[in-house]
């Protein structure tokens, strides 16, 4: 076996160096939104947090696009997953939904997806948002929360 020269070594160092950063890469979204809060679509309605906690809950049952779902009611999240499976592999995707009460009467409600960190997939933010903005309103009326929308 020969000897590797500066310039093989080097070549062979940022190619270590870079299948290093793509690897741990691939966990860093989900670690790092968790603290992406102010990047989310916010909004804030009229209605104490347990009834906002179920308005939420009631509209990602509504939602077809949401599988496993971690509480962290007493800390004030969500943070859901999902996976969709192509020819191409399976892609896993996040979504974190913060509940923050606003005095003892409102409650500001943040979502995040992965794809907003990246710059998309408004659609189901926009689709979420409009489930929770139909659930919010019925509580707020004293109506109860039908099965499905």
């Amino acid at each position: 076996m020969k000897p590797l020269n500066n310039t093989r070594m080097i070549f062979f160092a940022l190619v270590l160096a870079a299948a290093s950063i793509m690897l741990n890469s691939c966990s860093a979204p989900l670690r790092s939104a968790l603290v992406m809060k102010q990047k989310g679509l916010s909004t804030t309605y009229p209605i104490p947090y347990d009834q906002a906690y179920t308005a939420m809950r009631t509209a990602l049952r509504w939602s077809s696009d949401y599988g496993i779902i971690e509480d962290h009611k007493e800390l004030g999240y969500m943070l859901l997953m999902s996976a969709i499976s192509t020819r191409y592999g399976t892609t896993q995707y996040y979504d974190i939904i913060w509940l923050d009460a606003v005095g003892s009467t409102d409650t500001q409600v943040t979502l995040l997806t992965s794809g907003m960190t990246m710059g998309f997939d408004q659609m189901r933010v926009g689709e979420l948002q409009g489930y929770m903005d139909y659930a919010a309103k019925l509580l707020k009326d004293g109506k109860p929360l039908p099965i499905m929308p």
